[in-house]
């Protein structure tokens, strides 16, 4: 099986954007993170922050309603709310980029978006609680271990919400992704090894 595109999905503090980037540099394929928000600012004109929060965070319902017409007549039309807007943007991106050209994609529901193709590998990173943490207290130097933690929840159960709205799935859930690796007790280093392998060797299979 010709693998082309690598989805990552992670839990927020396990190390996964970094993952994904030195494994992308290995493999001499191209990262897309924070580079999808760029493309859609340019394209939208929305800003980077606003993308991020509505293309993994935020859930609105499918339709808001606007009324237009004059008083001898109204009527309801459905208005696309700013997050679908933005998830529907977003999923058009990913998907001309993975049909471009071998990627990584970090996030942004890329692992149900891309189920039908069979070039994919869907990866799912993670730690324990307690390493989570302090790698999100020592990222923001400012922020407290208390704080760490309650932003840390406040992150999960968003992306929870947010990936069940739009997918009916359940976020984390070990079988829909074809390797989970724990980051509680694999460096960065040795994960990145371990993906560069089995990419390579499925790509000679």
């Amino acid at each position: 099986m010709a693998l082309r595109i690598i989805t990552i999905s992670r839990q927020y503090g396990s190390g996964g954007r970094a993952i994904g980037k030195a494994l992308a540099d290995a493999l001499g394929i191209d990262f897309y993170d924070k580079e999808i928000l760029q493309k859609l600012a340019e394209k939208s004109g929305y800003t980077m922050d606003f993308i991020e929060n509505q293309g993994e965070y935020k859930t609105n319902s499918a339709l808001s309603y606007t009324t237009l017409g004059t008083n001898a007549s109204m009527r309801l039309e459905p208005m696309i709310s700013p997050t679908d807007s933005v998830v529907k943007m977003q999923n058009e991106l990913i998907e001309s980029l993975a049909s471009s050209k071998p990627c990584v994609i970090i996030g942004r529901g890329a692992d149900y978006l891309l189920r039908e193709r069979n070039d994919v590998l869907n990866v799912f990173i993670y730690a324990d609680e307690e390493s989570r943490i302090k790698c999100i207290a020592e990222e923001y130097e400012k922020v407290s271990y208390e704080e760490a933690a309650k932003h840390m929840k406040q992150r999960d159960r968003m992306k929870k919400k947010h990936y069940r709205y739009y997918t009916d799935r359940q976020w984390g859930a070990m079988e829909l992704y074809d390797i989970c690796l724990n980051t509680t007790k694999l460096s960065k280093e040795l994960a990145v090894k371990l993906l560069c392998q089995v990419y390579r060797e499925l790509n000679n299979s």
